[in-house]
Parts: structure tokens; C-alpha cells; sequence
């Protein structure tokens, strides 16, 4: 069976929904063309790919009504667009034709990849076809860009006045746009596909790090970076030690990881030593169940290493807390078990966004003390709550506390300190690796590696590390 028969069948399975045939099929394909070249006009090939992409809204809406009629809704025909994006890449690295270029165009459009898309369809301006320019319009108009949307429905209208697609989007486009500001708009999209292990990382350059790519932070040659929270400022410092960058880390147990606990700590590094006192006849009440000397010359050797460091890495963990009756904050040492007479003396509650801003601010300060202008990096803890209190759900109380430490977060950048930024490993681990495509997603899960549900996996961390490595420290992984 010659290229073109191959890609026939391909089309004709397609819509059986014999997938595996597909994919068969096009990774055959694809492995042949690698090896050797093309067997036909490399116009046949775009055409019958760019119907097989085409045909996959058809797909999907069949999909749909299996489904509604109470079927099982069958997967995974997003691995076939994927394929035949595979073969669009092998075939332009041989003749990159224009009809190639339209049709990696419409995958784009497919994927909702619509700033690339753009990119491609500005760098093929004078490609004349009717489909072309209503497929132009359409990725312009999605993309919120209304002059460049109308330019090209009317050119598909000079073609051809009478075409039902025509006329449907031409008026799509000026009701949409009718009376509307010509400024542009930034926006983002939610990606339509799952997203594959293999351009997880591209995609999270992309679509979530991107903003952070300029970072003014200088770590020089030598770096030196201070990590402070819950297991991911763990986690970071040991993998800044594996690559060789000077690091070290106070860690908190997840319990205790909230903005009261924290400010208590900086607290103490800028007190003189000689005021930390064993006994805990210190300023604090939150930290009293920690002080012992161990505890106290963690604290000092940290202060020390911090005075020097480069960058500070400071992951916020929970937004709950314990507080006397007079409102003052607690730290009842081993919520999980320990110490629970307490619990009849205090107040379990949430702490306020307000609270934690006001926290936060502190804590920069009490830093910049120690080290004036120094770069703050500012995370969020994936892991989930151990526990909640007062409440029937932890999975409910754990969105809650997440959420009201991410918009604190976001607060404080808004406010006029400088030299702070946030790093987007929560969002990474809770909103992008559940929606790596399902023939790998068990690896990304929580708790892939040793069954336990609150561990972030670890093929999840490598990935937040290595992004974090290289916007930060410019290493590449």
C-alpha cells in the first residue's frame, strides 16, 4: 500500500472510531516517509491530512451523540490529530508547500494554539484559497484580533459572496465586534486537548511560566538560594544541591507552615541571639512548643546563611491556624495526634487573606533586614491538608486555605514592593498534571509512586524543578 492509499484508509477508519488502526497506520506512515521520502506530489499528502484534521469536529460530534444515546464515550482521538501532526512535521522538513503549512495551521487551530497559528498564517500572507481565509478569520477572531478577523472574511468574501461559511462567519465577526473598542485584548486559552508527557514541558514554558521568563533576579556565578516552608523548599534545595548550586532549607511540617508560624521565625532571626531564650520566655506564643536548643540553632545557622544568599524561596503551606480566645495565634505542636488537650483552650479557624498579606509584608521586611534587596521568590504547596478541623471535609477546607493563600499572594505583587515574584508549582501540580492524556496520566497522579495521596509525584516535582532551574538559574535540564 502506497502513502496515499495509507492515509485513505486512515480517513475511512476514522470515522468507525478504529483508532489503533489509525495510529498504526500514521506511525507506520511516518516511520516510511523518515526513512524514505515521499512516494507521490506532496499536495496529495496535505489534502488528505488536512480532510483527515477536518473531519475531527465531525468526529467529535458523533462522539457526543454515542455518548448521549447512552454509549461508552470512546477515546482518544486526539492521539490521531497528534500523529498526523508528527507526519505534517516530517513532510515539511522535506517540502515545506504551502497547503503542508495550511494544513499544520488547522491542527494549530484545532489544539487552540492560536498565537502560533497567528505566527504561521503572517508568515504565509499571500496563500490564496476560499477555506483559507475563513480559517484565518476564524483563528483572528478567536484570538481577539478583530481587524486582522474582518481582513480576511472579506477577502473570503470577494472569492466567493455566496458561501454559506462565508456569510455564517462574516456575521458572526461584525455582531461580535460591532461597536467594540478596537484596543487590543490580551487573553489566554485554556488548552482543548490533553496535554502529552512529552510536551509537558514546552507546554508549561508556554502556557504557565511564560510571565516569569524575564525575571530581573541576577544569582551570579555562584549562587547561594535560601529555602524556606513546606516539602517543596525541601525538595528545591536538594535539587539546587544536585546540580551544584549552594542551598539551604528551614522546613515546617505542613501543620504548622502558616503565615503566623513563619513571621515568628523571621522574628527570631533578627532578634539577637541572646534573647531566644530555651524556656520560652520569648516574645512568642506561637513557637513556644518548638523552642529547644536544636530548634534555636537551626534558626541561627539559617539567619547566617540567609544574611548571604542571593535568593529567598519562601512556600506558603496552609491557611488555617489555632488562636486564643483573645485571638492570639497558637501552634499546638503535633496537630496529627499529639498534645490535643490544647485544643479546649483555642480557636481553629481560617486565616484571612487580609492576615496573610499583612504577614507576608512583615516577613519581607524582617528579611530585608538581614539582607537588604534581597529577591523574593514566593510558592504554594501542592500537598494537601492532613487534616481540618470543624469541618466534615478536608478536601473542602484544603481548596479554601489553597485558595485564599493565592490570592494573598497575588495582593502582594500587586502592591508596590519590589523585587518579589511568585512561581507557579501549585498550579502545575494540581491543574496541569491531571490533564496529561490518559495513556500516562497514572505516573503524574498523586501518590503515584508510593500510593499515598497527599505526595506529590515525583515525575511532578522533577518537572517544577527543572522550570524553576532554568527561569531562575538559567541551568538547562
Amino acid at each position: 500500500m502506497n502513502h496515499i492509499e495509507s492515509l485513505k484508509t486512515v480517513l475511512s477508519k476514522y470515522f468507525s472510531f478504529e483508532y489503533s488502526e489509525c495510529l498504526r497506520i500514521l506511525q507506520d506512515l511516518n516511520q516510511d516517509i523518515s526513512l524514505n521520502g515521499i512516494s507521490s506530489d506532496m499536495s496529495g499528502y496535505a489534502d488528505l491530512l488536512l480532510e483527515i484534521l477536518m473531519s475531527t469536529e465531525k468526529v467529535h460530534q458523533n462522539h457526543l451523540e454515542l455518548s448521549q444515546k447512552g454509549n461508552d464515550f470512546i477515546l482518544a482521538y486526539t492521539h490521531v490529530i497528534r500523529e498526523i501532526s508528527n507526519i505534517l512535521a516530517t513532510l515539511a522538513a522535506i517540502d515545506n508547500h504551502p497547503k503542508i503549512t495550511y494544513a499544520k495551521i488547522y491542527y494549530l487551530y484545532l489544539v487552540r494554539d492560536l498565537d502560533d497559528a497567528v505566527k504561521l498564517i503572517e508568515q504565509n500572507p499571500n496563500y490564496d484559497d476560499l477555506r483559507f481565509y475563513q480559517l484565518a478569520a476564524t483563528i483572528y477572531m478567536l484570538n481577539d484580533l478583530p481587524d486582522e478577523a474582518t481582513f480576511y472574511i472579506d477577502k473570503a468574501y470577494n472569492v466567493s459572496p455566496d458561501n454559506d461559511e462565508t456569510i455564517r462567519l462574516k456575521k458572526r465577526i461584525l455582531k461580535l465586534f460591532k461597536n467594540r473598542s478596537q484596543k487590543r485584548i490580551s487573553s489566554a486559552r485554556w488548552p482543548v486537548h490533553m496535554v502529552s508527557p512529552e510536551s509537558l514541558k514546552e507546554f508549561c514554558k508556554k502556557h504557565i511560566v511564560g510571565d516569569y521568563q524575564n525575571s530581573n533576579i541576577d544569582l551570579g556565578t555562584q549562587p547561594q538560594i535560601a529555602t524556606i516552608g513546606s516539602c517543596f523548599a525541601n525538595n528545591l534545595a536538594n535539587a539546587l544541591g544536585s546540580h551544584g548550586i549552594n542551598s539551604k532549607t528551614f522546613s515546617l511540617g505542613e501543620e504548622v507552615n502558616n503565615t503566623y508560624t513563619n513571621l515568628e521565625i523571621f522574628k527570631l532571626m533578627t532578634q539577637n541571639q541572646e534573647k531566644i531564650q530555651v524556656s520560652g520566655e520569648n516574645d512568642s506564643t506561637t513557637l513556644d512548643p518548638l523552642i529547644n536548643e536544636s530548634f534555636i540553632g537551626e534558626i541561627n545557622h539559617f539567619r547566617e546563611y540567609l544574611c548571604n544568599s542571593g535568593l529567598l524561596v519562601y512556600t506558603l503551606g496552609v491557611s488555617q491556624g489555632f488562636f486564643t480566645f483573645d485571638d492570639q495565634p497558637v501552634l499546638i505542636k503535633g496537630t496529627g495526634g499529639v498534645d490535643r488537650t490544647a485544643f479546649t483552650k483555642s480557636i481553629y479557624r481560617n486565616i484571612t487573606v487580609g492576615e496573610n498579606v499583612s504577614n507576608c509584608k512583615k516577613i519581607i521586611s524582617l528579611a530585608r533586614n538581614l539582607n537588604p534587596h534581597l529577591p523574593i521568590v514566593f510558592t504554594i504547596s501542592p500537598v494537601p491538608l492532613a487534616r481540618s478541623f470543624d469541618t466534615a471535609s478536608a478536601v473542602t477546607s484544603d481548596c479554601l486555605s489553597k485558595s485564599i493563600l493565592r490570592v494573598a499572594v497575588d495582593e502582594l505583587l500587586a502592591s508596590e514592593i519590589k523585587n518579589i515574584y511568585y512561581w507557579p508549582s501549585f498550579e502545575i501540580a494540581k491543574w496541569i498534571a491531571p490533564h496529561v492524556s490518559m495513556d500516562e496520566s497514572k505516573h503524574w497522579h498523586f501518590g503515584s509512586d508510593d500510593l499515598y495521596s497527599r505526595h506529590v509525584s515525583s515525575k511532578t516535582v522533577s518537572l517544577i524543578i527543572e522550570l524553576f532551574l532554568e527561569v531562575f538559574c538559567k541551568i538547562k535540564c
